[in-house]
């Protein structure tokens, strides 16, 4: 089902539920399928023009995800039985701080051609990207289905899972969030896995970022002007991963009312 896409978007479940929520809007439309399908052929542009072209991009779209933040969610204001949507709300805001925090980063650091530590930030606003789209996956498994299934045992493990035998919550997979957001843009995977070749000691992250071999010489000059790096790289992927950010958070938007009469009603006809 094709759903409206829409600048960025507050929760529309009530006003008290949008007072407690304290969210505004993106200002530009989301274009995200197209951006998608274009991504592949500007990769390969003219390097410095479209270097910078991207670099303008994502500014903005870092400097509306910062104007955005809401900075506090409050339970006793949505006034329902269930607290399955107040921990849906806090998974999703809680992404758009970590998604707006690592952006702000990458830009500053390709602004200071620092290409590799802004590649690894670009790799985990990936991440970022599909766990938002997993939780918007799971909440309209839900509306579709008409059963809350685990849906809360996923939230709690978003929220408080930690990679700790000790610890009772595990959380989720990040592959298997990435892997989701593929079946949906066909080669977002693929980026993902380009990425991790930068955040990894491989030959893209350390000897051909930092390393110029003196053929004939036996030399080696060793320094970040050494590199044989493209300045866009990564830079299709963070713009595209934002634009998608952007679409799915507003999708939750459209769906979280119905999502939070759903859960109020099963919360009244099974009470705990």
């Amino acid at each position: 089902m094709t759903r409206r896409s829409a600048p960025f978007s507050s929760i529309r479940v009530a006003a008290l539920c949008l007072k407690a929520c304290g969210l505004t809007r993106f200002l530009m439309p989301a274009r995200v399928t197209h951006l998608w399908m274009v991504l592949g052929t500007e990769a390969t542009m003219t390097a410095n023009q479209n270097a910078e072209r991207f670099l303008i991009d994502v500014k903005q779209l870092t400097a509306e995800l910062q104007r955005s933040l809401p900075k506090r969610i409050d339970a006793a204001a949505l006034g329902l039985p269930s607290k399955i949507p107040f921990k849906a709300i806090s998974l999703r805001e809680g992404l758009i701080h970590r998604a707006s925090d690592l952006s702000g980063l990458a830009c500053e650091l390709y602004e200071r051609r620092r290409i590799v530590p802004a590649i690894i930030m670009v790799r985990a606003v990936m991440e970022t990207v599909a766990m938002l789209y997993f939780l918007y996956w799971r909440i309209d498994q839900v509306l579709t289905s008409q059963e809350l299934g685990d849906i809360d045992q996923f939230l709690m493990r978003g929220i408080f899972g930690w990679r700790d035998d000790t610890m009772p919550m595990q959380p989720l997979n990040v592959l298997t969030a990435i892997d989701r957001v593929d079946k949906q843009f066909e080669g977002y995977r693929g980026l993902y896995d380009e990425l991790s070749e930068f955040a990894h000691p491989n030959w893209s992250g350390t000897s051909g970022a930092y390393a110029n071999l003196i053929q004939n010489k036996y030399a080696v000059e060793l320094g970040t002007e050494c590199s044989t790096l493209d300045l866009r790289t990564g830079l299709p992927a963070f713009r595209a991963s934002l634009e998608c950010f952007r679409y799915y958070y507003n999708l939750l938007s459209d769906i979280m009312p119905s999502f939070v009469e759903f859960c109020h009603a099963e919360a009244v006809k099974n009470p705990r």
